[in-house]
C-alpha cells in the first residue's frame, strides 16, 4: 500500500511538472519552489476592521471569565479532594478569582487587591491548593471547548479536522528546574507548546523543556485531547517534523503537513529501482527499504495499538527514537518509513498550490493566536 502510494505521488508529480509554473528544477538538478503571492485583502476589510472594534465593548478578563461561566458552568469541576460538594459560600466567585489570579501568575496577595471584599489571600491559596488541579482544569476546558464547538461562527473558521502546533519561548527565573537556555531565542525559560484547533482555539496547550526538539512532542496532543473536536491533520513548522516522526504519524492515522525549511536538502526516496521519471528523476536520491518496512511491520502495528491504548506517550518513544545509535534498530526501522511518507508528503508538497496555500494559512493562524494579547487589555 504504502509502494503505491509513493509510486502514486510520484507519477501525479511528474505528469503535472509541465504545467507546474512554481516548480522547476535547474540545469544542476537543484529544485526550487516558488513563494506563493499573497491573496489581495477583500475590499473593504480594514473599515469592516474597525467597525467590529467600536463596536466591541472593552471587557476586562475577569469579566470574561464570569460571562463564560452564565453560558458554560465550568467551576461545576472544582470542589474538596473527596469529591463531596464545596461548603463555600459564593463558591463560583471565589473559583473565578483563583483561576484569574494563578492564571495570570498574580498570585494570592496581587488578586485580592482586584477584589471587592469577602475574599482573602489565605483563601485563594487553600482553594488553589485543594480545590483545584489540572485534571479540573483540563475537565473545565473540554467543556469549554464542546460547548464553542457548537457555534455555528467556528464553522467560517474552518471544519476541526486540523490541529496547528506551534512552540513559543517564555522567559523564567534561572533559579528553576524548569527551565533551561534556548539556544535560538539567547535566553532562559521554557516553551510553551500550544496545539489550536483550525477553529481557533486552543486543545491543548504544554510546558516543555528548551532543550528537547519540538516535534517530540506534536502526537501527545492527539492522545492528551479528550473534547469533541477530534483532528486527523497536524500542520507545524520545520520544528514539528523528523523522519520518526512522519513514520508515527502515519501509523496513528494522522497527517503530517509540516511547513518543511530546507525541504530540497532531504532525500526524495524511489519505489523501485527501475523507474525513470521524464520530467523530476533528479529529485530522487536513494530508493525506498520497502523489505525492511514490510519484516517490521508487526512491530509497527504493535507500537501504534501500545499508543492507541494509552500504554505508550508518543513523546516518550520519540524520545528515543531521536538516539541516533547504529545499536538502536528501532530507530532504523521508522527511520525507513519515516523517509518514505516523506517524501510521499512532498511529491504532493511540491505539486500542489492548494496544499501549500492550506498549510502557509493554517501557519498563520497559530501565528494570529500568538498575538492574542493585543486583544486583551
Amino acid at each position: 500500500l504504502i509502494k503505491r502510494q509513493l509510486t502514486d505521488a510520484a507519477k501525479t508529480a511528474d505528469e503535472s511538472y509541465p504545467d507546474n509554473t512554481d516548480f522547476t528544477i535547474d540545469e544542476n538538478g537543484e529544485p526550487h519552489l516558488k513563494r506563493q503571492k499573497a491573496n489581495p485583502l477583500p475590499e473593504g476589510l480594514r473599515h469592516f476592521e474597525d467597525l467590529i472594534k467600536k463596536k466591541m465593548p472593552q471587557r476586562d478578563l475577569i469579566d470574561l471569565l464570569k460571562r463564560v461561566q452564565t453560558w458554560i458552568p465550568y467551576t461545576r469541576h472544582f470542589g474538596p479532594p473527596s469529591g463531596a460538594n464545596s461548603k463555600l459560600k459564593d463558591k463560583v466567585y471565589k473559583y473565578i478569582f483563583t483561576i484569574f489570579g494563578y492564571g495570570c501568575n498574580l498570585g494570592a496577595n496581587q488578586t485580592v487587591q482586584h477584589t471587592k471584599g469577602g475574599l482573602t489571600s489565605r483563601i485563594l491559596r487553600r482553594i488553589n491548593k485543594q480545590h483545584i488541579d489540572s485534571k479540573k482544569i483540563d475537565a473545565a476546558i473540554r467543556d469549554i471547548i464542546n460547548n464553542y464547538n457548537r457555534w455555528d461562527l467556528t464553522n467560517y473558521w474552518g471544519d476541526g479536522s486540523d490541529m496547528i502546533v506551534d512552540g513559543t519561548h517564555i522567559e523564567l527565573i534561572e533559579n528553576n528546574m524548569l527551565g533551561s537556555m534556548h539556544i535560538r531565542y539567547g535566553a532562559y525559560g521554557g516553551i510553551a507548546y500550544k496545539y489550536l484547533s483550525d477553529k481557533y482555539i486552543a486543545l491543548i496547550n504544554r510546558f516543555i523543556s528548551c532543550g528537547t526538539w519540538e516535534a517530540i512532542h506534536i502526537l501527545d496532543g492527539f492522545q492528551d485531547n479528550k473534547s469533541e473536536l477530534q483532528p486527523d491533520t497536524v500542520i507545524g513548522d520545520t520544528q514539528a517534523q523528523s523522519e520518526p516522526v512522519f513514520a508515527l504519524s502515519y501509523l496513528m492515522g494522522i497527517q503530517l503537513m509540516p511547513r518543511m525549511r530546507n525541504w530540497n536538502d532531504v532525500n526524495f526516496l524511489r519505489p523501485d529501482e527501475f523507474t525513470i521519471y521524464k520530467h523530476i528523476d533528479s529529485l530522487f536520491k536513494k530508493v525506498g527499504d520497502f523489505d525492511k518496512i514490510e519484516k517490521h511491520w508487526k512491530d509497527f502495528m504493535q507500537v501504534a495499538l501500545s499508543i492507541h491504548a494509552g500504554k505508550v506517550i508518543p513523546s516518550m518513544l520519540l524520545r528515543r527514537l531521536g538516539v541516533h545509535s547504529k545499536k538502536n534498530k528501532l530507530y532504523k526501522v521508522f527511520r525507513a518509513l519515516g523517509q518514505v511518507i516523506r517524501t510521499i508528503f512532498l511529491l504532493k508538497y511540491i505539486s500542489d498550490p492548494g496544499m501549500r496555500r492550506h498549510i502557509q494559512a493554517s501557519t498563520t493562524k497559530i501565528e494570529s493566536f500568538n498575538n492574542f494579547s493585543d486583544w486583551v487589555t
